[in-house]
């Protein structure tokens, strides 16, 4: 799995279930159900071509697109509307949710961040993701 996980190794997800964005950790809920206001698999989409985009069955949001965008993230927001965002969006409110965490935990916003990525990539998909 290519996934963001926190300190603690859980995996997390993005979830639209309130009227802000949080990080969850909702692995029991994914393999029980579907629950269409998550997402996740952020740098695994990432990694794929746009024209091949391999879903999951387990997803419970879908994989759309625009005019302006090759894939776009549909999911269902707090209000019971359906939102579109594409993965880039997506990560970046990962990443202002993180920054956040840590600046609780230290007192002070962090200045840089540093990034591991596992996984089978090969160039093209490594590049994406970064």
């Amino acid at each position: 799995m290519i996934g963001i996980v926190g300190l603690d190794g859980k995996n997390l997800f993005l979830s639209f279930e309130n009227e802000k964005p949080e990080i969850v950790d909702r692995a029991l809920d994914i393999e029980h159900k579907k629950p269409s206001h998550i997402v996740y698999h952020l740098p695994k989409i990432m990694s794929m071509p746009s024209n091949k985009i391999q879903t999951d069955t387990e997803w419970g949001f879908t994989i759309t697109k625009d005019d302006d965008n090759p894939v776009l993230l549909e999911f269902d927001s707090h209000d019971g509307s359906k939102k579109a965002a594409s993965p880039a969006f997506l990560m970046a409110i990962l990443l202002k949710e993180h920054k956040k965490v840590i600046k609780a935990e230290i007192g002070k916003k962090p200045k840089e961040f540093g990034f591991c990525i596992f996984g089978d990539f090969n160039a093209e998909s490594q590049k994406s993701v970064e």
